[in-house]
């Protein structure tokens, strides 16, 4: 296979973990993935807005639109996601902190048809390893008092984690489309 081609993840080069020793590990969740592509590429493709409404879709979500992208410390990240149901969750975010091709920090507030669920903290990193890259996502959550007794710490660190996977998998599809340009 040329190089050109070659931007992919397998199974195993993809890890979760649920951090659910103590009641500070309960607040975090740890996501990493190993693509098949240049770091400077797999961070533009976190970056660059028309790359990012390819691969950022949970499943589950009839739609999901990014309607404000400025990648910058004190740019705003905002997406809005509907599920079959008419459900709407809203993820509005903050960068705090951008190292280019090696960091992204980010706080999350989302809400679930305008009622806040939940707070967290993104930290992303970007490792090169060779011509690979290795993404490491970092959530810790800030809990919101009053929340929706649905929304338990594991529901919320589960949907993360399941939801990031979900990014993550469509990030490596996404990347084999556009190759190493």
């Amino acid at each position: 296979m040329g190089a050109a081609n070659r931007s992919a993840a397998t199974a195993d080069q993809r890890t979760s973990t649920l951090m659910a020793a103590g009641a500070d590990e309960e607040r975090e969740v740890l996501i990493t993935r190993l693509f098949d592509a240049p770091r400077e590429l797999v961070f533009r493709m976190w970056t660059e807005r028309e790359h990012v409404c390819h691969w950022w879709h949970p499943k589950g979500f009839a739609s999901v639109v990014c309607e404000e992208m400025d990648v910058r410390p004190g740019g705003r990240l905002r997406f809005r996601m509907r599920l079959a149901d008419g459900k709407e969750f809203l993820s509005k975010s903050v960068y705090r902190e951008i190292v280019r091709p090696e960091l992204i920090v980010y706080d999350e507030d989302c809400d679930e048809d305008g009622t806040p669920f939940h707070r967290a903290r993104m930290t992303i990193t970007f490792a090169a390893q060779g011509d690979k890259t290795l993404v490491t996502t970092h959530a810790r959550f800030d809990w919101i008092p009053d929340r929706d007794p649905r929304w338990t710490p594991e529901v919320m660190r589960q949907g993360l984690q399941q939801g990031w996977n979900d990014n993550l998998d469509l990030l490596v599809q996404y990347l084999k489309s556009v190759g190493r340009t």
